[in-house]
């Protein structure tokens, strides 16, 4: 059994079981990477959950797209919705947020021989932020649900999947502007 490598800075507390969820579901290890320098096995899957408290750091991205660009396994970008319009208390969601989905993109039309990335985007409140945004469907997103979605993205099902990103958010984004 290999290992489901992964790393934050901060992580939620509404998203504690994802990572064992995650490599449950991959029949993996969950292994905690607690330097981005450190890639571990570059074929492993690796999944980085961002939150608001990362923008304050100027290397994250950079030492981000260091670290996916050079791995041959597929990597999830965990993320909340408040980059899509979620009247959050401030903006540092929507900073992470829209950085991460520029990260997978670039590293996405870049073509190089990298594995798969892409973002997940996820209630903000599951994050840490108190967005008040509301969507159609009365869900409560949890954090099986989640990974769920972050394991189909690690997944050998997934293989066609690049640059993307997935909502898992009970159709939250379809109040957006910003999705149209």
């Amino acid at each position: 059994m290999s290992d489901l490598l992964v790393w934050y800075s901060h992580f939620p507390h509404a998203l504690a079981g994802l990572a064992s969820h995650v490599a449950g579901a991959l029949n993996r290890t969950s292994r905690t990477v607690s330097q981005l320098s450190d890639p571990g096995d570059e074929a492993d899957p690796l999944l980085v959950i961002l939150t608001g408290n990362d923008v304050g750091d100027s290397r994250l991205f950079p030492a981000l797209d260091l670290l996916i660009s050079a791995r041959t396994g597929p990597t999830a970008l965990v993320i909340g919705d408040g980059w899509i319009g979620t009247d959050g208390p401030d903006i540092r969601s929507a900073l992470v947020g829209a950085g991460a989905v520029a990260l997978a993109r670039s590293i996405a039309v870049r073509r190089h021989p990298t594995g798969r990335v892409n973002v997940v985007c996820v209630p903000e409140s599951l994050i840490g932020g108190a967005g008040s945004q509301r969507g159609p469907l009365a869900l409560e997103i949890s954090s099986a649900d989640v990974g769920d979605v972050v394991a189909f993205v690690l997944g050998r099902h997934s293989s066609y999947i690049h640059g993307q990103v997935l909502y898992a958010d009970g159709g939250r984004q379809l109040f957006s502007s910003l999705t149209a």
